[in-house]
C-alpha cells in the first residue's frame, strides 16, 4: 500500500485541511498556570477548548488571531469527553465556515481527536443519561459536513459508536461491532441486530476495530429505535464500499422493517 492510498494519511491530510479552513476560527485559551493552548470560535461569543487546559474558573482570557484579547468565563465543562465552553460577553469572534459539501442519505462524519474522544473511564459511557452536551456539539459539526452522524473513538483509538447510535461493520458477508465493554450503550436496535444476524446465519463479531479496519469495511451501518438500520455511504471523503447501501444491510434492514410490523400487528390484536 503506498503512503498515499493509507487510510491514516488520509485522514492526516483530512484533518490538516479542517485546520486550515478554522483560519480565524482558531483562537488562544489562556486558562492555566503555564503555557495556554488552542479553541475554536463555535458561536459570535462561544469557544469550544479541552477540559484538562482550564484549570481556573476566573481570570481566563482568549487571545483572538488579531491581536485582540477578552475576558471568558466558564459556560460549562464535561470532563468525560475533555470538552470545555467557554463564553465571551461580546460577540467578537468569526465562526469556522465549513465548506459547502453535497449531502447523501445516510453519510456520517468521523469525530476524531480531541475534544471528540470517548473516555472509558467517564462512568456515564454505556448508559443512558440526561449528559448528552458532548454529544449534541459533536453532531452540530456532522451536520455542519452535511453528514448525519458523528462517530466516537475512545482516547485509545478504537471505534466506540455514534452520537446517538450504534456502529455496525460488515467485511467479507461477516458483521463486526464493538463490544459492550468498549464502552458502548447498550441499545435495543442493537440487542434486535444480534437477534436477526442469528436468526438469518449471518456471522457477527463483537471486537476491539480500529480506525483501518473502519475504512477497508465492504459496508457500515447504524442503528437506534428512530432510525433501524441506516446504511452508511462515505465517511468524511471516504467513500464506502460502492458508495451505496450493501447488500449485508439491506437485508437486515428489511428485516428489522418487517420484525416491526409483526410486533406491531400483534398489538393492535
Amino acid at each position: 500500500m503506498s503512503d498515499h492510498e493509507n487510510p491514516l494519511t488520509v485522514l492526516s491530510d483530512a484533518m490538516v485541511a479542517a485546520v486550515e479552513k478554522a483560519g480565524a476560527g482558531t483562537v488562544l485559551v489562556d486558562a492555566r498556570r503555564r503555557l495556554p493552548a488552542s479553541g475554536i470560535a463555535y458561536a459570535a461569543n462561544l469557544v469550544l477548548t479541552a477540559d484538562h487546559v482550564v484549570e481556573r474558573d476566573e481570570d481566563i482570557s482568549v487571545l483572538l488571531p488579531d491581536g485582540s484579547r477578552f475576558q471568558a468565563a466558564l459556560a460549562g465543562r464535561d470532563p468525560g469527553s475533555d470538552l470545555a465552553l467557554l463564553k465571551i460577553d461580546k460577540n467578537v469572534l468569526a465562526e469556522s465556515e465549513p465548506a459547502p459539501q453535497e449531502a447523501r442519505i445516510g453519510q456520517i462524519a468521523l469525530a476524531l481527536g480531541r475534544p471528540f474522544r470517548q473516555n472509558p473511564n467517564d462512568p456515564t459511557c454505556g448508559h443512558k443519561t440526561t449528559s448528552y452536551y458532548s454529544r449534541m456539539i459533536a453532531l452540530k459539526f456532522a451536520h455542519q459536513k452535511m453528514a448525519a452522524e458523528a462517530l466516537w473513538f475512545t482516547t485509545d483509538n478504537r471505534l466506540a459508536e455514534g452520537c446517538v447510535s450504534n456502529v455496525f461493520l460488515v467485511k467479507d458477508s461477516t458483521l463486526y461491532t464493538p463490544p459492550l465493554k468498549t464502552p458502548v450503550l447498550a441499545g435495543v436496535a442493537r440487542k434486535t441486530i444480534f437477534h436477526l444476524a442469528d436468526e438469518n446465519s449471518i456471522k457477527l463479531v463483537e471486537k476491539d476495530l480500529s480506525i483501518d479496519e473502519l475504512l477497508t469495511a465492504d459496508e457500515i451501518f447504524l442503528t437506534n429505535v428512530i432510525m433501524q438500520v441506516l446504511p452508511v455511504v462515505s465517511v468524511e471523503k471516504h467513500i464506502v464500499g460502492k458508495g451505496k447501501p450493501g447488500p449485508v444491510a439491506q437485508e437486515l434492514k428489511e428485516k428489522f422493517e418487517e420484525l416491526v410490523e409483526k410486533q406491531c400487528c400483534q398489538v393492535k390484536k
